[in-house]
């Protein structure tokens, strides 16, 4: 099990980004983004305020890529859901939210976004199934061996609106949606292609590729292929199978703050290990927010313990879900039962899972993240960025803006090293 802290960013902050690094750049040599989502928009942002022209290709109709939310779930009392990536996975701070945005004004208001809408969560006690017994354990060891730590998550904005409101809100009028990228080709000198299914061409001085790891392995060729050690990476990496269930009761019938999980203690453990971080648990998802008089318990599972329910229709994963719920609390979920959403995103177009094998970060790190493609006269033409090139920061959203970031930098022949 990784420790939580290892996300968190450096006390002293990230590098800065010197908003003259681009001097000089010739402004008929524009930059395609392909994809955005967190890492896509980050790269697109870092341009924009290096005044380097750009332009973002989108597949799907809408931004943000796993990170999404829904406004009427809980809209009636002024709290977004998030439907994909929920948490910052920071155990000091919430610096990382200001480190993020580059402009004056924007950092200024980060701090306040973070002085208003960051909350502390730490679950109020793990709870695992006991087959035998037929009931709920409540287990201490991750608080014990310090494994259980606590963390930030937003209180009634999310991740998908902090992008939209510093990411998106700057590079908006350079997206363009429904672009569907089929072929990269990068073997003309001073120039790269990128290709759309309807045929349409766009030419780049330099390509960022952010797109998941199922749509660069399933979707997108490339000319010259993809070197041979790239290849071989993306043959073992995969986009694992990942969803999130909420569900709304009109009573709580369950342990304020809990995490629960339908299997027992060393079964969970023994898939977070042997599958790399795969987890299947229900969380009380308005701890610490300060409502009352609601109940929403959500479910996050990935890995191999999401495989069976990744399969079905969201019908059949909420009826799924709700059997779950029953068994572990005597069939209260379906006495108090009000309303649910489920995103099962490896059902979603362009994406088709949660994440990569987090086992293989370093790698995939080395292949894409440091080794661009180089183009016949040896000159760096395409650069990846996104959650499989993470490295420390893993499957984080910080992460994935991270290499964003660092992607852009790189494009214009500058260094970006963070720790």
């Amino acid at each position: 099990m990784d420790n939580m802290r290892m996300y968190d960013i450096p006390a002293e902050g990230l590098p800065p980004v010197d908003a003259s690094a681009a001097n000089g750049w010739d402004v008929a040599q524009k930059i395609v983004v392909i994809g955005g989502g967190a890492a896509g928009l980050s790269a697109a942002y870092t341009l924009e305020y290096l005044n380097v022209p750009y332009v973002i290709l989108e597949a799907s109709a809408t931004f943000g890529g796993r990170v999404q939310r829904d406004d009427d779930f809980l809209g009636d009392i002024g709290v977004s859901l998030d439907l994909g990536a929920e948490w910052l996975h920071t155990t000091r701070d919430a610096s990382v939210l200001r480190e993020l945005v580059l402009w004056k004004d924007d950092r200024d208001d980060a701090e306040a976004f973070v002085r208003d809408e960051m909350i502390e969560y730490l679950p109020s006690g793990m709870y695992y199934y006991h087959e035998r017994k037929r009931s709920l354990r409540k287990k201490t060891f991750l608080e014990k061996t310090g494994l259980l730590e606590t963390e930030y998550k937003f209180k009634t904005k999310s991740w998908s609106q902090y992008l939209e409101k510093y990411f998106h809100s700057r590079v908006k009028n350079n997206i363009v949606y429904n672009a569907v990228v089929s072929k990269i080709d990068y073997s003309l000198p001073n120039t790269a292609k990128v290709i759309l299914q309807d045929g349409t061409e766009y030419s780049a001085s330099k390509v960022i590729c952010t797109v998941p790891i199922s749509v660069l392995k399933e979707d997108i060729t490339f000319t010259p292929e993809l070197p041979k050690a790239k290849q071989n990476a993306l043959q073992k990496n995969k986009m694992k199978p990942g969803l999130k269930v909420a569900i709304e009761f009109n009573e709580r019938f369950y342990p304020e703050g809990g995490v629960f999980n339908d299997i027992g203690f060393w079964k969970s453990v023994f898939w977070l290990a042997y599958d790399h971080g795969s987890e299947r648990g229900f969380f009380d998802a308005l701890t610490n927010k300060g409502i009352e008089g609601r109940h929403v318990l959500s479910l996050y599972t990935y890995g191999a313990l999401a495989e069976d329910l990744a399969k079905l229709t969201d019908e059949q994963i909420f009826e799924d879900v709700m059997g779950k719920l029953d068994r572990m609390f005597d069939g209260q979920a379906t006495k108090h039962y009000v309303k649910h959403t489920v995103k099962n995103w490896t059902s979603v177009d362009f994406v088709r899972g949660l994440a990569s094998d987090l086992s293989l970060g370093k790698n995939m790190v080395k292949e894409f993240a440091a080794s661009p493609l180089e183009d016949g006269e040896a000159v760096p033409r395409v650069f990846f960025a996104g959650e499989f090139v993470g490295g420390k920061y893993g499957p984080t959203v910080h992460g994935a803006c991270l290499t964003g970031r660092r992607a852009a930098l790189n494009a214009i022949g500058k260094e970006y090293n963070y720790k």
